[in-house]
């Protein structure tokens, strides 16, 4: 909803809705209208949404993090007691040929699952071992199990990590930073795009994904990260 320059965003889920506004009246004026038709209930400021925990500081920033959900899928996994892991993949993740696949792949789903909503809304960091491991979904192997059972271990010893998203009205101030991996899967030699924008020094958007086509060198696939990161700037 727009009225002049004033705004009104409204993210419906359900029965579960978030208004923001930078003009308090025009959300009090959705919550008359709205209150009209169904019968609703101001929770006041957002502090939790869909398993995404929401701080805001002194400042005015906004701090949104998934402590409470990574506790939940930490406790489903049985890693309650599980050692930390300091990193998310195995370096040598593609060096390792695995021929032991698992008789069903229903929680090695399950897991990936509630491991890309995680890495979709609130840490970019590991986006990239979570993108790797759901492209086995199919015919995962015990070693692909590992390795998504330590990306919840590197999570339970991460879940205090938050986004900062800035409460700087001005447009502009935007970074984005992109990367590429060349030929690193030994089975189709296709190349990772990643990238990750920034907003006032909030972190707003960020990808890691196999790229469609075998780039033939190094400075290739650099240049199809790029043009990934400039599609997302436009």
């Amino acid at each position: 909803m727009k009225r002049g320059t004033d705004v009104c965003y409204m993210i419906v889920h359900v029965d579960d809705i978030l208004v923001a506004s930078n003009n308090p009246e025009l959300i009090e004026n959705f919550k008359d209208h709205i209150g009209k038709l169904f019968e609703v209930k101001d929770m006041g400021n957002v502090k939790h949404f869909l398993g995404i925990d929401v701080k805001r500081d002194e400042d005015g920033n906004f701090h949104i993090s998934q402590r409470h959900y990574i506790e939940k899928v930490v406790e489903e996994a049985g890693l309650n007691d599980g050692k930390v892991s300091k990193y998310p993949l195995m370096t040598g993740y593609f060096r390792h040929h695995d021929e032991n696949h698992l008789e069903s792949n229903n929680e090695y789903r399950k897991l990936i699952g509630k491991l890309l909503y995680i890495s979709t809304n609130t840490r970019p960091d590991i986006a990239a071992s979570v993108g790797i491991l759901s492209q086995k979904i199919s015919k995962p192997t015990k070693t692909d199990l590992i390795e998504v059972r330590r990306i919840i271990r590197y999570l339970n010893g991460t879940k205090n990590l938050s986004l900062k998203l800035s409460d700087k009205n001005e447009v502009g101030n935007l970074e984005v930073y992109s990367d590429a991996s060349w030929a690193e899967d030994s089975v189709d030699r296709k190349s990772t795009s990643g990238f990750i924008c920034q907003i006032n020094g909030g972190t707003v958007s960020w990808s890691s994904r196999k790229q469609d086509i075998v780039a033939l060198s190094s400075m290739e696939a650099e240049y199809i990260a790029l043009s990934e990161s400039c599609k997302e700037i436009k």
